[in-house]
């Protein structure tokens, strides 16, 4: 195992912790804020579709990392946060009207936009990453090529 591999874990190993406890409160914030009766709205309406995608977004990372901090691999990463969001995102519409809310498929919608984009991003990031550094080991453990005078391959 190369010392950047090892150092790699030991990171992993010592966020675990504040990540999960980000997650927490970030997620009770967001249940909290959309199970807030609305007040009647003044004047023209607005639309709440970016809030949702950036929430999800936001979300989604968070929960990213926790299981990136406990080494789980791309495929259960992908698939614990896009279909873990998307219940949930159903799960927090179908529960506003409870509250004097309205639930919408578009604000679903953008809930699952905005995990599958922020999962997206950050696989793609760790692919990049993570193949760069492949390359640079499998560099380091090459022997170097004795050259010959007067022959190039």
């Amino acid at each position: 195992m190369s010392p950047a591999s090892t150092a790699n874990r030991s990171l992993r190993r010592r966020a675990r912790r504040p990540l999960l406890a980000l997650l927490v409160v970030a997620w009770l914030a967001a249940f909290t804020l959309t199970h807030i009766p609305l007040p009647q709205p003044i004047g023209l309406p607005t639309s709440d579709k970016t809030a949702h995608l950036i929430g999800y977004a936001g979300l989604a990372t968070l929960l990213w990392a926790v299981l990136w901090s406990h080494d789980r691999s791309a495929g259960t990463r992908m698939a614990a946060c896009l279909v873990g969001l998307a219940v949930y995102g159903a799960f927090d519409e179908l529960t506003q009207p409870l509250v004097n809310r309205h639930a919408d498929v578009a604000d679903w919608i953008f809930n699952v936009a905005g995990t599958a984009l922020a999962v997206a991003i950050l696989e793609t990031l760790t692919w990049t990453r993570t193949r760069r550094a492949a390359r640079k080991h499998a560099a380091l453990k090459k022997p170097a090529a004795r050259r010959v005078r007067g022959f190039s391959p």
